[in-house]
């Protein structure tokens, strides 16, 4: 029961207030909300990566659901780039959305690698991707913690070092 616990607080409790607080200090800077919007990302895509993957391994393919299991994530980041493309290109790019940015990718990519090397009713063929699934649970369980750390970390650094 205190593992379940844990790992929701981690997953989720810690994301919001932290994303919360950097919405709250945002005053208008694209990169705070673009930092902000993607830390409280895990609140909305968790439950969406659940549903989509328990419907498609129930209703249409276990392998299909293996292979999409990265689209809730990916979608709402490609949605939230779109919103902050001003951040993210030309002439005003920032670094630190960037940063962002990659470490999100490294966030699915992570649930994606863990999903799809689980051997998950024998989707997978060898027992080293099983341990390798495994071993990235509890990075896939921890991401959006240490994202919204990286993240809280960033915009405070970023408040600090404003002329």
């Amino acid at each position: 029961m205190f593992a379940v616990l844990f790992c929701v607080v981690s997953t989720f409790v810690v994301p919001l207030i932290i994303g919360v607080m950097i919405l709250g200090r945002a005053a208008g800077d694209p990169v705070f909300r673009f930092a902000g919007w993607m830390t409280l990302k895990p609140i909305l895509a968790t439950p969406l990566w659940f549903f989509m993957t328990s419907w498609l391994a129930t209703n249409a393919s276990l392998r299909l659901a293996v292979y999409v299991n990265w689209l809730p994530g990916a979608a709402i980041t490609l949605l939230l780039v779109l919103a902050y493309r001003q951040t993210m290109f030309g002439d005003s790019a920032h670094p630190a959305a960037l940063r962002l940015l990659g470490l999100d990718f490294a966030r699915w990519i992570s649930t994606a690698v863990m999903y799809a090397t689980l051997n998950i009713a024998n989707v997978t063929i060898s027992s080293d991707f099983s341990a390798l699934g495994a071993c990235l649970i509890p990075l896939a369980v921890f991401m959006p913690t240490i994202f919204a750390v990286v993240a809280f970390y960033m915009v405070n650094n970023l408040i600090n070092n404003k002329p």
